[in-house]
């Protein structure tokens, strides 16, 4: 007996997982020589079951210790002991063991057809071994087949590894490895994601990959990472696998393989792990080369907004194919969820947002070839042809980033400048309408500078002046106690937005006239006489636009 109180003795075949390649199938193991007097009395369409583990059972109550993919071996003792087979072999189904071997003896004859009727309906295998077969040669000969097996799958495994690393080192990368897979497993589809399933390489068609995501966008192709979860899995006809690849603590995305006609074979877990080992150094390469030239070219685009050496900095933004000396418009950007694009606080957020800063020059060098892209401060800036200032080519490259990086983003968009000279000025103008067009327009804005209208004068002001102003206009207002100061602020708002049409104010705030003219003729006594003195109404409006603009809006 065990240490842990088991009545059993044990051959473990993998302590933890899913059988693969190097498992024996209960029809394999009744192949072997010394199972050749042995036969299958019940459950014979189970014997395609892959054994995981061989267990001797010695005792009735073995159901609180057996494993899933488990065979065991027993004797008619504990089975009459336990008083139930029937529902032992319901029991031993449901945990989803292997089969059951059996040597009958003077304890258990035969079992009744009853019981042999349940194991049928299950599909669980019932095998009777002659008296003169031993529990150890069984054991011995199927853990020799094991290992066998396990040998030739380390072979391969070997082979596989050095395989891919010489595409990958040969120059080929990660597409000649999906390419490499695809062929030995006859795949219709092997590709590499990311870890927002974002589609880096792929041999094959790629619409394979609606077996885990029906929603595919089309540029770039992307699926839910939270549709792939690791294993060989099969549904609807379609076979695929899927292997995360990760380094220590981080995951860097997916070697997802599906299948063409028919099952992947047994070996396709290998072959894709093999392949996720290569991909995740690829990847890691791959990100410090990225690493190095996002550094690069934010480093150049921070000279080009504050340095004075136009002419050296124009000679090198030329060997990155930028195209500066054109009619240009900046895009600055960022995540719309409170987190800095620079300065993370651990390695994931470190990653991703290496991640992100990547997809946004790959983004803005999509929609414009010539563009430059990098990241200034805690934005991410892009320098693009002035023909791209227009809604709808920023409203797309808002829509990959959100797509590519499963995150929301907030832009603002210069207007047009030509050349080296209007870059400075370009920039600062996208700044102003980034930091405003969350006041303005809410979250996730796209919000062009030369749509701010009046807020491009104010925001040009000092702070503190604009808050000055606010005061000495809405002064006797905004010191009032809560909830009359917000009421009135609001109704003066609506009141001058309706062009102090007091019953159109009415309907609109769901007030009765005489309450809203009540309110307004107190507003006068606070603030002056608005309603007749053009001036002053102006003042207030003005007021209340730096309330909006400074994010006090009360409505």
């Amino acid at each position: 007996m065990s240490d842990d109180g088991q009545s059993s003795r044990e051959a473990s075949v993998e302590e933890q997982g899913s059988p693969g390649p190097d498992h024996l199938t209960v029809r394999e193991l009744l192949e072997q020589p010394c199972m050749e007097t042995a036969s299958i009395l019940a459950g014979a369409s189970g014997q395609d079951t892959p054994i995981g583990r061989m267990n001797v059972m010695t005792l009735p109550e073995i159901v609180r210790w057996v494993e899933r993919n488990e065979f065991l071996l027993t004797t008619g003792f504990p089975l009459r002991a336990h008083g139930d087979p029937v529902s032992l072999i319901r029991d031993l189904s449901e945990l989803k063991l292997a089969g059951l071997a059996v040597k009958f003896d003077t304890y258990l004859p035969s079992f009744d057809a009853d019981v042999l009727a349940a194991a049928d309906e299950l599909a669980f295998p019932i095998v009777a071994i002659p008296v003169d077969v031993r529990f150890d040669d069984i054991l011995s000969e199927a853990f020799e087949t094991i290992i066998n097996r396990q040998a030739a799958e380390l072979s391969r495994s070997h082979r596989l590894h050095y395989t891919f690393l010489g595409l990958t080192f040969s120059g080929g990368g990660m597409p000649a490895l999906m390419e490499e897979l695809a062929r030995l497993l006859g795949a219709r589809l092997a590709a590499v994601v990311d870890s927002q399933g974002t589609v880096l390489a792929h041999a094959g068609t790629l619409d394979a990959l609606r077996c885990l995501s029906a929603d595919l966008p089309a540029e770039p192709v992307a699926v839910d990472p939270s549709s792939l979860h690791k294993g060989h899995h099969s549904e609807d006809g379609h076979s695929w696998v899927v292997v995360p690849i990760a380094a220590a603590a981080t995951e860097y995305g997916h070697v997802v393989v599906v299948g063409g006609e028919g099952e992947l074979g047994p070996y396709a877990m290998t072959a894709a792990e093999q392949a996720a080992i290569v991909s995740t150094l690829e990847m890691i390469r791959g990100q410090a080369v990225r690493a190095v030239s996002g550094r690069f070219a934010s480093n150049l685009l921070h000279e080009l907004m504050t340095g004075d050496d136009l002419e050296g900095i124009s000679a090198r933004a030329a060997a990155l194919d930028w195209a500066l000396n054109r009619d240009i418009v900046v895009v600055a950007a960022r995540p719309d969820d409170g987190r800095p694009v620079s300065a993370p606080v651990i390695e994931q957020a470190q990653v991703r947002e290496q991640r992100t800063s990547e997809r946004w020059a790959i983004a803005s060098r999509r929609i414009d070839p010539h563009g430059a892209a990098g990241v200034l401060g805690a934005q991410l800036v892009a320098v693009l042809g002035g023909e791209l200032a227009k809604p709808g080519a920023i409203a797309a490259l808002q829509a990959e980033m959100s797509t590519s990086t499963r995150r929301e983003f907030a832009m603002g968009v210069s207007r047009c400048h030509h050349g080296l000279a209007g870059i400075r000025g370009a920039y600062e103008e996208a700044l102003r309408a980034l930091r405003l067009g969350a006041r303005v327009n809410g979250p996730h804005a796209i919000t062009q500078y030369d749509g701010l209208g009046l807020f491009r004068l104010l925001a040009q002001l000092d702070e503190g002046e604009l808050e000055m102003f606010v005061a000495d206009t809405l002064g006797p207002v905004l010191d009032l106690p809560e909830p009359e100061r917000t009421d009135l602020v609001q109704t003066l708002d609506v009141l001058l937005a309706n062009h102090l049409n007091i019953a159109q104010s009415a309907r609109e705030m769901h007030y009765h006239y005489n309450t809203l003219r009540s309110r307004m003729i107190k507003l006068e006594k606070l603030l002056g006489g608005f309603s007749t003195d053009a001036v002053t109404a102006r003042r207030i409006g003005v007021a209340l636009e730096i309330m909006r603009m400074q994010g006090g809006r009360p409505l």
